[in-house]
């Protein structure tokens, strides 16, 4: 995992993670050090989600248990700005959905808080297969993928096949 980024001036970021059952999580980024951690420090603050994953593929058991719920970014210890992010359900009534982003911040002097209005994500459901067997039903030749590939917001039929 990335560590840290120095400059030729000494100046660097140093990345910190948490690990829970196998997966890593950025946890902290702290930022303009120069011989001692900078002022600057971003802070992602996790919780606990309804759609666990579990997947093998490092080679190993890593089970993903926590999503993301507050990024918080602070100066000089004072909090500046803070991101809540609210997730939704997918279609399957599992996944996990980005569904917004509520940024509130500080003025100068740290004594107001503003909260922005929130930035909603929507997701579009659909029927369409993701990818279709030609016509003759086997997959041995070219395949049909169906997808907005020109993001008009309408699905279209691509084709591709293996050489």
């Amino acid at each position: 995992m990335l560590q840290e980024i120095r400059d030729t001036n000494n100046n660097y970021i140093r990345y910190v993670y948490t690990k829970d059952s196998g997966q890593i999580y950025p946890s902290q980024i702290l930022y303009t050090g120069n011989g001692t951690d900078g002022v600057f420090l971003v802070t992602f603050t996790t919780a606990s989600r309804p759609d666990k994953r579990v997947n093998y593929l490092p080679g190993f058991k890593v089970t993903t248990n926590s999503r993301i719920s507050q990024i918080t970014a602070a100066v000089n210890g004072n909090v500046v700005r803070e991101y809540n992010l609210s997730y939704t359900a997918g279609n399957n009534g599992l996944r996990s959905l980005l569904s917004s982003v509520q940024e509130n911040g500080y003025d100068a002097n740290h004594q107001n808080m503003v909260a922005y209005p929130a930035l909603s994500l929507n997701y579009i459901n659909t029927t369409s297969p993701f990818v279709a067997p030609h016509s003759n039903g086997a997959i041995t030749g070219p395949s049909w993928v169906i997808a907005d590939v020109n993001g008009n917001g309408v699905n279209d039929a691509t084709s591709f096949s293996s050489n």
